[in-house]
Protein backbone atom coordinates (compact mmCIF):
# COMPACT_ATOMS: atom_id res chain seq x y z
CA UNK A 1 0.00 0.00 0.00
CA UNK A 2 2.75 2.69 0.81
CA UNK A 3 4.45 1.62 -2.37
CA UNK A 4 1.25 2.29 -4.31
CA UNK A 5 0.64 5.42 -2.31
CA UNK A 6 4.03 6.99 -2.86
CA UNK A 7 3.60 6.66 -6.96
CA UNK A 8 -0.01 7.85 -6.64
CA UNK A 9 1.62 10.96 -4.97
CA UNK A 10 4.36 11.37 -7.79
CA UNK A 11 2.27 10.90 -10.03
CA UNK A 12 -0.97 12.93 -9.21
CA UNK A 13 -2.73 10.13 -10.40
CA UNK A 14 -6.56 9.40 -9.88
CA UNK A 15 -7.05 6.03 -11.06
CA UNK A 16 -5.36 2.30 -10.44
CA UNK A 17 -5.08 -0.52 -11.85
CA UNK A 18 -3.81 -4.09 -10.19
CA UNK A 19 -2.99 -6.61 -12.39
CA UNK A 20 -3.11 -10.20 -10.75
CA UNK A 21 -2.83 -8.75 -7.57
CA UNK A 22 -5.60 -9.08 -5.03
CA UNK A 23 -5.96 -5.93 -2.92
CA UNK A 24 -6.33 -5.86 0.73
CA UNK A 25 -9.04 -4.08 2.90
CA UNK A 26 -6.47 -1.61 3.87
CA UNK A 27 -5.90 -0.86 0.08
CA UNK A 28 -9.74 -1.04 -0.92
CA UNK A 29 -10.53 1.50 2.04
CA UNK A 30 -7.75 3.74 1.30
CA UNK A 31 -8.78 3.71 -2.78
CA UNK A 32 -12.29 4.77 -1.98
CA UNK A 33 -11.23 7.33 0.48
CA UNK A 34 -8.87 9.13 -1.77
CA UNK A 35 -11.10 9.08 -4.42
CA UNK A 36 -9.05 6.64 -6.63
CA UNK A 37 -10.78 4.70 -9.24
CA UNK A 38 -9.60 1.56 -8.51
CA UNK A 39 -10.16 -1.71 -11.29
CA UNK A 40 -8.41 -5.21 -10.78
CA UNK A 41 -7.28 -6.97 -13.71
CA UNK A 42 -6.93 -10.59 -13.70
CA UNK A 43 -8.46 -10.69 -10.30
CA UNK A 44 -11.77 -10.14 -8.57
CA UNK A 45 -13.00 -8.96 -5.43
CA UNK A 46 -15.80 -11.24 -3.99
CA UNK A 47 -17.28 -8.48 -1.39
CA UNK A 48 -17.82 -6.51 -4.69
CA UNK A 49 -16.05 -3.15 -3.16
CA UNK A 50 -14.06 -2.83 -6.23
CA UNK A 51 -15.01 -3.07 -10.22
CA UNK A 52 -12.43 -5.54 -11.65
CA UNK A 53 -12.19 -7.68 -15.17
CA UNK A 54 -11.42 -11.39 -15.30
CA UNK A 55 -11.55 -14.63 -17.35
CA UNK A 56 -14.38 -16.68 -17.14
CA UNK A 57 -12.86 -19.31 -14.83
CA UNK A 58 -15.55 -21.19 -13.85
CA UNK A 59 -16.77 -21.51 -17.38
CA UNK A 60 -13.38 -22.01 -18.94
CA UNK A 61 -12.99 -25.04 -16.16
CA UNK A 62 -15.85 -26.64 -17.04
CA UNK A 63 -15.06 -26.29 -21.30
CA UNK A 64 -11.57 -28.16 -19.73
CA UNK A 65 -13.19 -31.00 -17.98
CA UNK A 66 -15.88 -31.51 -20.64
CA UNK A 67 -13.24 -31.47 -23.11
CA UNK A 68 -11.59 -34.54 -20.99
CA UNK A 69 -14.96 -36.56 -20.63
CA UNK A 70 -15.94 -35.96 -24.01
CA UNK A 71 -12.73 -38.15 -24.83
CA UNK A 72 -13.67 -40.55 -22.16
CA UNK A 73 -12.63 -40.22 -19.42
CA UNK A 74 -14.28 -40.81 -16.28
CA UNK A 75 -11.43 -40.44 -13.71
CA UNK A 76 -10.47 -36.80 -13.53
CA UNK A 77 -7.89 -35.35 -10.82
CA UNK A 78 -7.81 -31.50 -10.63
CA UNK A 79 -4.76 -29.94 -8.96
CA UNK A 80 -5.68 -26.81 -7.81
CA UNK A 81 -3.87 -23.74 -5.80
CA UNK A 82 -5.50 -22.53 -2.65
CA UNK A 83 -6.31 -18.83 -1.89
CA UNK A 84 -6.92 -16.74 -5.01
CA UNK A 85 -10.46 -17.06 -5.58
CA UNK A 86 -10.14 -17.14 -9.47
CA UNK A 87 -8.57 -20.61 -8.87
CA UNK A 88 -10.86 -21.27 -6.63
CA UNK A 89 -13.69 -20.81 -9.54
CA UNK A 90 -11.45 -22.65 -11.78
CA UNK A 91 -12.13 -26.22 -9.02
CA UNK A 92 -15.67 -25.23 -9.12
CA UNK A 93 -15.86 -25.21 -12.72
CA UNK A 94 -14.07 -28.47 -12.78
CA UNK A 95 -16.89 -29.89 -9.64
CA UNK A 96 -19.51 -28.83 -11.65
CA UNK A 97 -18.52 -31.00 -14.60
CA UNK A 98 -18.25 -33.79 -13.29
CA UNK A 99 -21.02 -33.53 -11.07
CA UNK A 100 -23.24 -33.37 -14.42
CA UNK A 101 -21.69 -36.18 -16.07
CA UNK A 102 -22.43 -38.18 -12.89
CA UNK A 103 -18.55 -38.68 -11.74
CA UNK A 104 -16.89 -38.51 -8.64
CA UNK A 105 -14.19 -35.61 -8.14
CA UNK A 106 -10.75 -35.82 -6.61
CA UNK A 107 -8.86 -32.67 -5.91
CA UNK A 108 -5.20 -32.46 -5.12
CA UNK A 109 -4.02 -28.83 -3.62
CA UNK A 110 -0.42 -28.04 -4.16
CA UNK A 111 -0.21 -26.19 -1.03
CA UNK A 112 -0.34 -29.23 0.87
CA UNK A 113 1.01 -31.51 -2.08
CA UNK A 114 3.86 -30.54 -4.50
CA UNK A 115 3.92 -31.28 -8.64
CA UNK A 116 7.18 -33.60 -7.60
CA UNK A 117 5.00 -35.35 -4.94
CA UNK A 118 1.66 -35.69 -7.01
CA UNK A 119 3.99 -37.15 -10.07
CA UNK A 120 5.55 -39.55 -7.83
CA UNK A 121 2.07 -40.53 -6.48
CA UNK A 122 1.14 -40.91 -10.35
CA UNK A 123 3.75 -43.08 -11.10
CA UNK A 124 3.40 -45.34 -8.02
CA UNK A 125 0.03 -45.95 -8.46
CA UNK A 126 -1.52 -43.60 -6.02
CA UNK A 127 -4.11 -42.29 -7.71
CA UNK A 128 -6.60 -44.06 -9.48
CA UNK A 129 -6.82 -41.46 -12.81
CA UNK A 130 -6.63 -41.27 -15.91
CA UNK A 131 -6.15 -37.71 -16.63
CA UNK A 132 -5.69 -34.73 -14.80
CA UNK A 133 -6.68 -30.60 -14.79
CA UNK A 134 -3.98 -28.58 -13.79
CA UNK A 135 -4.71 -24.70 -12.33
CA UNK A 136 -2.48 -23.06 -14.98
CA UNK A 137 -0.25 -23.99 -17.96
CA UNK A 138 3.45 -23.90 -16.24
CA UNK A 139 2.78 -26.40 -13.58
CA UNK A 140 0.54 -28.74 -16.56
CA UNK A 141 3.82 -28.56 -18.67
CA UNK A 142 6.26 -29.46 -16.03
CA UNK A 143 4.50 -32.47 -15.62
CA UNK A 144 4.18 -33.58 -18.94
CA UNK A 145 7.89 -32.96 -19.75
CA UNK A 146 8.26 -35.36 -15.97
CA UNK A 147 6.33 -37.63 -17.84
CA UNK A 148 7.88 -37.90 -20.65
CA UNK A 149 11.53 -38.28 -19.11
CA UNK A 150 10.20 -41.30 -16.93
CA UNK A 151 11.70 -44.67 -17.94
CA UNK A 152 8.79 -46.28 -17.64
CA UNK A 153 6.27 -43.02 -18.90
CA UNK A 154 2.15 -42.85 -18.13
CA UNK A 155 -0.20 -45.09 -20.41
CA UNK A 156 -0.53 -43.36 -24.16
CA UNK A 157 -4.12 -42.71 -23.13
CA UNK A 158 -3.34 -40.94 -19.73
CA UNK A 159 -4.19 -36.97 -20.08
CA UNK A 160 -3.00 -33.98 -19.04
CA UNK A 161 -5.22 -30.51 -19.52
CA UNK A 162 -4.20 -27.02 -18.73
CA UNK A 163 -5.38 -23.50 -18.47
CA UNK A 164 -4.22 -19.59 -19.85
CA UNK A 165 -2.49 -21.01 -22.67
CA UNK A 166 0.38 -19.17 -21.77
CA UNK A 167 3.65 -19.54 -24.29
CA UNK A 168 5.17 -21.98 -22.98
CA UNK A 169 2.07 -23.82 -23.20
CA UNK A 170 2.68 -23.73 -27.42
CA UNK A 171 6.32 -24.54 -27.42
CA UNK A 172 5.55 -27.81 -25.25
CA UNK A 173 6.59 -30.89 -26.45
CA UNK A 174 3.93 -32.36 -27.22
CA UNK A 175 1.36 -29.22 -27.35
CA UNK A 176 -0.31 -28.68 -24.04
CA UNK A 177 -3.38 -28.96 -24.18
CA UNK A 178 -5.86 -25.87 -22.70
CA UNK A 179 -8.36 -23.14 -22.49
CA UNK A 180 -6.94 -19.89 -23.82
CA UNK A 181 -7.13 -16.48 -21.84
CA UNK A 182 -7.49 -13.35 -24.04
CA UNK A 183 -5.33 -11.11 -22.31
CA UNK A 184 -5.79 -8.46 -24.89
CA UNK A 185 -9.54 -8.21 -24.10
CA UNK A 186 -9.07 -7.90 -20.08
CA UNK A 187 -6.73 -4.77 -20.40
CA UNK A 188 -9.50 -3.17 -23.30
CA UNK A 189 -12.31 -4.34 -20.69
CA UNK A 190 -9.82 -2.84 -17.86
CA UNK A 191 -9.39 0.32 -19.65
CA UNK A 192 -12.89 0.73 -20.58
CA UNK A 193 -14.34 0.32 -17.06
CA UNK A 194 -11.42 2.70 -15.39
CA UNK A 195 -12.35 5.54 -18.34
CA UNK A 196 -16.22 4.95 -16.76
CA UNK A 197 -15.00 4.93 -13.17
CA UNK A 198 -13.49 8.18 -13.98
CA UNK A 199 -16.07 9.40 -15.63
CA UNK A 200 -18.51 9.22 -12.53
CA UNK A 201 -19.96 5.81 -12.37
CA UNK A 202 -20.01 4.65 -9.07
CA UNK A 203 -21.43 1.00 -9.88
CA UNK A 204 -19.17 -1.67 -9.11
CA UNK A 205 -19.04 -3.78 -12.24
CA UNK A 206 -16.99 -7.25 -12.63
CA UNK A 207 -16.56 -8.11 -16.01
CA UNK A 208 -16.14 -11.85 -17.48
CA UNK A 209 -14.09 -12.42 -20.38
CA UNK A 210 -14.91 -16.07 -23.28
CA UNK A 211 -12.26 -18.50 -23.07
CA UNK A 212 -11.73 -20.69 -26.03
CA UNK A 213 -10.48 -24.54 -26.29
CA UNK A 214 -7.23 -25.07 -27.84
CA UNK A 215 -7.43 -29.28 -28.02
CA UNK A 216 -3.29 -28.96 -28.33
CA UNK A 217 -1.67 -32.95 -28.55
CA UNK A 218 -1.79 -34.17 -24.41
CA UNK A 219 -5.30 -35.40 -24.49
CA UNK A 220 -5.63 -38.90 -25.28
CA UNK A 221 -8.87 -40.77 -25.93
CA UNK A 222 -9.57 -43.34 -23.54
CA UNK A 223 -11.09 -46.55 -24.93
Amino acid sequence: LELVQRHIAKTGANGLILAGIDPDDAMIAWAAEADISLVLANGVDPQMRTSSVAPANFYGAYMATQHLINAGHKRILHYTYRHRYTILQRRRGYEAAMAAAGLESTVVISNEHSSKDLLAGFLAGQYDVTAVFCWNDSVAVSMVEALMGQDSPMPDSFSIMGFDDLPIAGMANPRLSTVRVDREAIGRGVVRLLAQHLDGERAVQHLEIGLTLVEGETVRRQE
